[in-house]
């Protein structure tokens, strides 16, 4: 019988840290249907590098890539998502 060979717990998180440029590559070429999707992987993935698109979506014009934009930035860490919520913030004002 074979065994599966243990795997080191972020093995995962690198192979899809891995995928944030081709990702990133993708975006702006897509529809805002794939846009979203895109957003939801690179939130998932959490990686600073897939932080500028969903930043930008973030603070965009209302609606539903916005939505998806700032559920997204929930992967992120609290100190890369800070700027991007006070800078949202500011505009509201």
């Amino acid at each position: 019988m074979v065994r599966p060979r243990p795997r080191h717990p972020d093995s995962g998180r690198q192979r899809c840290t891995a995928a944030v440029p081709a990702l990133l590559a993708r975006f702006y070429r897509e529809d805002w249907d794939n846009q979203a999707r895109l957003l939801v992987a690179l939130g998932q993935i959490g990686d600073p590098a897939g932080l500028p698109p969903v930043a930008r979506a973030a603070t965009g014009p209302a609606g539903t890539l916005r939505t998806v934009a700032l559920a997204a930035l929930g992967g992120f860490t609290a100190a890369q998502v800070a700027p991007v919520l006070a800078t949202r913030r500011s505009n509201n004002r």
